[in-house]
């Protein structure tokens, strides 16, 4: 259509009839583009608020893990020697200079080849299940006995 409209006065009954359906397609066309746009717009609005969640439990997980870093290395800024953490992920910086070193905990590793070797039973799996019980048993056997015992009977029999 174009942008100026004919003299009204000039135009007969069926013209003004056909000017009238040419504006409401024209109106009923720009609705349809509002409505698209207004569809459009209100996705980019939900993929906004969905990306802007995400970035904020990204960064509570980076205060999570800050804090996981800085406190252990606070509390610990002095301490020298064998740590036992569990595996706990906090830690694990603080093995990197060789003041501290992991002692590691075997009921942990027990659990991750016991976890795979139920998903994946192999011959490698079975192996090192059993070995970790043997370690188990020797320690039921020594267990409250006095320190030196405990370290000679390790010695003799840990062994693979």
């Amino acid at each position: 259509m174009a942008n100026t409209l004919p003299d009204l006065d000039q135009l007969d009954n069926g013209a003004l009839k056909a000017l009238a359906i040419e504006l409401q397609m024209e109106l009923r066309q720009q609705r349809e583009t509002a409505a698209q746009q207004e569809a459009e717009l209100a996705a980019l609005e939900a993929e906004f608020a969905a990306q802007r969640e995400k970035l904020a439990e990204q960064s509570e997980e980076l205060r999570t893990r800050s804090d996981q870093i800085e406190h252990p290395r606070a509390h610990l800024k002095n301490f020298k020697g064998a740590l036992q953490a569990d595996a706990y992920a906090g830690f694990h910086h603080l093995y990197e200079g060789g003041a501290i070193y992991e002692v590691a905990c075997w009921a942990h590793t027990r659990r991750k080849f016991y976890e795979i070797h139920t998903a994946h039973p192999s011959p490698t799996t079975t192996a090192a299940l059993d070995r970790i019980g043997a370690l188990h048993g020797i320690e039921e056997q020594i267990r409250g006995k006095p320190v030196d015992f405990r370290r000679e009977v390790r010695q003799s029999r840990a062994r693979p």
